[in-house]
Formats: C-alpha cells, sequence, structure tokens
C-alpha cells in the first residue's frame, strides 16, 4: 500500500511540474498549433495586457469553433512561420500570409478570408514622389517577409530597406529616414487613417489571390474543408462584416 501511494505522488508532482506544457482540453478534442507572427496590426499584434489579438487571432477563434478544434497561439517570425509549417512544429499560420504562385508549390491554403492591393506611401508635404519611378534613388522601407518586399526587390534603382514591424516602417517614414514605405493596403489605410501627414501616391495589384490560412501541402485536407466551410459560414451570417468594423477594415 505504501508503495503504491508513493508512486501516485510521484505521478501528481509529474503531472503538476509539466502542468504548463499541457492543454487542459475535454476528452477526444483536437488542439492544433496556429502558428503567428503579432507584428502586423490590425491582424495580429500585442496589445497593453501582453495577449496576442487582432483580426485574424479572432477570426481563428471563430472558425475553431464552427469547425471543432481548439487551438494554442505560437508566435514567431513571419519567416519562420513556414520553414515550422514544413517541419511540423505547427499545423497551420495565420498571419496576413498572401496566396502567392511561389507559395502555393509547397504550401495548401484555406479559400481567401481577406483581399488587399499593396499601397505606396509617402509624407503629404513631400512633392519629390507622384510615381513609381520618382522612387529611384529613394529609401523605401518595407516589412520583411511580405510580399510586398518581394515587389519592392523587383523595382529598379531604389535603396530597399526590410523592418521587422511597420511600426518602424511607418516611424521610418514620419521622421524622414524612409522616402517612401510599401505595405499591402489593409494596414496602409490604417496608418493613413492614424497619420495625417502621410499620404498614399500608388495603389496597385499585389498579385496574389488575398490573405489565406496557411498548411503543409498535402497533409490537412479534411480539416482544410472543414475550415473553408467555417470561413463561409461565417461570411453568410454577418459574423466577418462585424469583425471588418472592429478593426477598421472597411
Amino acid at each position: 500500500m505504501k508503495k503504491i501511494f508513493n508512486c501516485l505522488i510521484v505521478l501528481f508532482a509529474i503531472i503538476f511540474l509539466n502542468a504548463d506544457e499541457i492543454d487542459m482540453v475535454e476528452p477526444g478534442s483536437l488542439t492544433l498549433k496556429v502558428g503567428t507572427n503579432a507584428n502586423y496590426q490590425p491582424f495580429e499584434y500585442v496589445n497593453m495586457g501582453m495577449e496576442i489579438v487582432g483580426f485574424d487571432i479572432d477570426l481563428m477563434k471563430e472558425i475553431s469553433k464552427r469547425a471543432d478544434f481548439k487551438f494554442k497561439l505560437l508566435e514567431m517570425s513571419f519567416d519562420d512561420l513556414f520553414a515550422a509549417l514544413q517541419e511540423g512544429k505547427i499545423d497551420l499560420a495565420i498571419s496576413a500570409i498572401g496566396i502567392s504562385e511561389e507559395r502555393l508549390t509547397t504550401l495548401d491554403f484555406s479559400k481567401p478570408y481577406f483581399n488587399t492591393e499593396t499601397l505606396y506611401l509617402k509624407k503629404k508635404i513631400d512633392n519629390r514622389i507622384k510615381s513609381k519611378n520618382d522612387l529611384i534613388g529613394k529609401n523605401v522601407g518595407v516589412q520583411e517577409g511580405t510580399l510586398q518586399e518581394n515587389i519592392a526587390k523587383k523595382i529598379d534603382g531604389i535603396v530597399l530597406h526590410s523592418f521587422a514591424t511597420d511600426t518602424s516602417l511607418m516611424n521610418g517614414l514620419r521622421t524622414g529616414s524612409l522616402d517612401s514605405i510599401i505595405l499591402d493596403s489593409a494596414v496602409g489605410l490604417r496608418i493613413l487613417n492614424k497619420y495625417l501627414d502621410l499620404s498614399e501616391f500608388l495603389r496597385e495589384s499585389d498579385g496574389t489571390g488575398g490573405f489565406g490560412i496557411a498548411f503543409k501541402k498535402g497533409n490537412y485536407v479534411e480539416l482544410l474543408s472543414k475550415i473553408n466551410f467555417a470561413i463561409d459560414s461565417i461570411i453568410e451570417d454577418g459574423t466577418y462584416e462585424k469583425l471588418l468594423v472592429k478593426y477598421k477594415l472597411k
């Protein structure tokens, strides 16, 4: 009896010491690891309470209810998301990820949940820049790992600077260390609404099918179908519209 009692104490200690590593979920429920990069407000960012919040996070919460799974968020750099998917460290990624032909060669995507364009911003008082050709020889900022970084790399003659966050981009433009920044339209419009000293001088297609939820190719066919169905229902019942309003995306 004493031996059994001691074994129970050891078992309890193991469970207690590892409690922070265990997902406390109902028996039989599915818990997925969801990767994100919380540096792209309003889609995903860290609030004053040090919580990861945003449009994508609220959307994933709603999807998980309708597709019947729980999830744990794992924060990492944007570029690391794709390696983590391939290595099985995460099951899916939601982080304002543009669906491009290049990414479709190695990843599966949900149906688009948000459509974007590419936005070019400058300081409103800067009369030197009126078109893309005027960027030659200028300091241009982008967020690293984004589709806009790839777009900017194809513009001949610019001095390209990549930053980890869109906040750094905006600060660089407003302080004058950057002459222009290139962003997706959703983030760009948020910045324009907040900082009236900045202006848009060009908007063009970003060459993508919009933002989608990314998966390792061929590994989550059934889950992908459930998530697509959930996205449809979120749009149809008005929940999607409420999220757009909440995050000022319309």
